[in-house]
C-alpha cells in the first residue's frame, strides 16, 4: 500500500453537508445484497434526492432527517458503480453494515464474486449511527474517496452532525467522544502471513478473516502484490471504533490484505 504522509490543517467547525445514511437501528443481521438504480445511485441533476424537494441525487432511499439535514440512506450491497455527490444540506447515512461489492476470492476468480466501485466526490459527509453501521470494501471492488484540503470527506457518527448543529458550540470538536460508530475495513488479495487452517502461506490460497465484521464473515488475503483497493486522499474519520465482543473490534480504518496500488494521502 502506498502512504503518503500529507501535512494539512484544516477547520472542522460546520462539517460540509452531503448526502448522509443511516440511523438509529438495531443490529442488522445478515447483509442482504441490492442492486443500485442503473446508473449506479448517484446520479446528479434536478429533481428529488430521497424523495425530498432537495436537488440532488437521485435513486437512494430518505433516511430519518438529523435536525435540518436531510439523509440518503446506503444499506444492503453496492453493485456496480455508486457515486456520492457532494450536495449542501444532504448527508449520507451507512443503515448497518454496507459491502461495496461481493468477495471475489483470495486468487479474484470466484464466481459469487461481484466487483463494486464507491466513488465519493469532495466535501461529501457519511455517518453511522451505532457500533452496527459500518462500511465494508471487499476484495476485487474498490473505494475511490478523493478529498481535497479544502473540501475533505468525512466520515463521522450521526451524533457528532447534531452536536454540530445545536446551540452549544462548545461540543463542537467532540474530543471525549468515541465508539459511535463502526468504522471503515478495507480489503484485498495482497499477501499476509496469517492463512487460515488448509491453506497455503505465500499463495493466492492464504486468506483470512477480519475480525469485527460477521454475518457473513470477511475474508482478505491472496498473492497480488499489487493490488488495489482505491485511493483515499484528504478523508477525516471522526468518533469511529466500536468492541463487538473481547478481542473483537471495528477499527477506524481497518486494512486487511491491501496492496502496493491502493494509494493512502
Amino acid at each position: 500500500m502506498k502512504l503518503r504522509a500529507t501535512a494539512s490543517a484544516f477547520a472542522l467547525g460546520m462539517l460540509a453537508a452531503a448526502c448522509s445514511q443511516g440511523s438509529d437501528i438495531a443490529s442488522p443481521g445478515a447483509t442482504t445484497p441490492t442492486t443500485p438504480p442503473a446508473t449506479g445511485g448517484g446520479s446528479t441533476g434536478g429533481g428529488t434526492c430521497c424523495g425530498t424537494t432537495v436537488a440532488g441525487p437521485t435513486g437512494f432511499t430518505a433516511g430519518d432527517p438529523i435536525g435540518s439535514i436531510t439523509t440518503c440512506t446506503l444499506s444492503g450491497t453496492l453493485l456496480g458503480s455508486t457515486t456520492l455527490t457532494n450536495v449542501d444540506g444532504l448527508v449520507y447515512r451507512l443503515n448497518g453494515r454496507v459491502d461495496v461489492g461481493v468477495d471475489t476470492g483470495a486468487d479474484g476468480t470466484d464466481p459469487a464474486g461481484s466487483v463494486a466501485e464507491l466513488v465519493i466526490e469532495p466535501g461529501v459527509t457519511i455517518v453511522g449511527a451505532t457500533g452496527q453501521d459500518y462500511l465494508v470494501v471487499t476484495r476485487g471492488s474498490t473505494i475511490e474517496a478523493n478529498g481535497t484540503a479544502d473540501a475533505p470527506i468525512t466520515f463521522t457518527s450521526s451524533m457528532d452532525i447534531e452536536r454540530q448543529n445545536d446551540a452549544d458550540s462548545s461540543n463542537d470538536l467532540g474530543e471525549i467522544f468515541d465508539g459511535e460508530w463502526g468504522g471503515i475495513v478495507i480489503l484485498g488479495s495482497a499477501p499476509q502471513n496469517r492463512c487460515l487452517s488448509g491453506t497455503a502461506y505465500g499463495t493466492d490460497t492464504c486468506q483470512q478473516v477480519i475480525e469485527g465484521v460477521s454475518s457473513p464473515d470477511a475474508l482478505y488475503g491472496g498473492d497480488d502484490v499489487d493490488d488495489d483497493s482505491g485511493t483515499i486522499r484528504y478523508v477525516v474519520v471522526k468518533h469511529a471504533g466500536f468492541e463487538l465482543s473481547q478481542d473483537n473490534e471495528l477499527n477506524g480504518i481497518a486494512f486487511g490484505g491491501v496492496g502496493n496500488s491502493t494509494v493512502v494521502e
